[in-house]
């Protein structure tokens, strides 16, 4: 931010460099969501798997053992 505002003394040219910042930075921050959705979908699926698989597990678990008991 230092190099941006030397550009105070001649307000054409701090226009043209405050717009071409935030077209940076805004594409920057484009670029992290993109990254951020694409690893946080595996990671997402997994827990929800993980999840699923405890369920299920947690309900049939007793009738196993039920079964396990009445042989």
């Amino acid at each position: 931010l230092g190099g941006i505002l030397r550009w105070t003394s001649n307000p054409q040219q701090l226009v043209r460099v405050l717009r071409s910042t935030g077209d940076i930075f805004s594409a920057r921050s484009r670029v992290d969501l993109h990254l951020t959705r694409w690893l946080m979908e595996p990671i997402v699926l997994f827990v929800i798997a993980v999840g699923i698989g405890l369920i299920f597990l947690s309900l049939f678990l007793p009738l196993v053992k039920l079964l396990n008991d009445l042989t």
